[in-house]
């Protein structure tokens, strides 16, 4: 197994535009090969509808370049995401149920679904909370997982309208 410290910048921004429905634009960069080297990029947009207290639907899109052996290539992703929440001894839980179309360059088109449950720890320190998350990748063509990502990390709420996350993950 090959092991690479990576730097991953995610910058997002989102606003309600009704009671129950949000829109969320994203920027992502990941360099990687011990944090030398530039090897992805996306921007995504997308929107989300509140169903309930408990439950949301989304549609998004992501349009991404991903060095393979060197070459820039190009993936087009739509997608849908259902996520339920729910809260337990305090903990609150999410888990974003995703359906993504990935259309790639010089590559099959193939579906795919990303499971991501999070925990959000009761602990609240200075607007610090702690939160715990593993994702699971399953490529629906050969019905089996082939990527899973842990992270444990930190969410700071800056202000009334700004926060961030800090995190390690974990990525097999």
């Amino acid at each position: 197994a090959t092991q690479d410290s990576q730097l991953w910048k995610t910058a997002a921004i989102s606003g309600k535009f009704s009671k129950n429905w949000k829109a969320d634009l994203e920027q992502e960069f990941r360099i990687g090969d011990s944090m030398q080297q530039l090897y992805y990029q996306h921007t995504e947009f997308g929107v989300t509808r509140r169903l309930s207290s408990n439950l949301g639907v989304g549609l998004g899109y992501r349009h991404l370049y991903e060095t393979r052996r060197g070459v820039w290539k190009e993936e087009n992703r739509p997608a849908a995401h259902v996520t339920p929440t729910w809260e337990c001894a305090g903990v609150k839980f999410s888990d974003r149920n995703r359906f993504e179309y990935r259309r790639r360059e010089n590559a099959s088109a193939m579906w795919r679904y990303r499971n991501k449950l999070t925990a959000d720890l009761p602990l609240k320190v200075a607007g610090t909370q702690p939160f715990f998350a593993d994702e699971l990748f399953v490529d629906l063509g050969e019905g089996k997982v082939n990527r899973n990502r842990f992270y444990a990390g930190l969410k700071i709420k800056l202000n009334s309208r700004l926060k961030t996350e800090v995190f390690y993950l974990w990525q097999t």
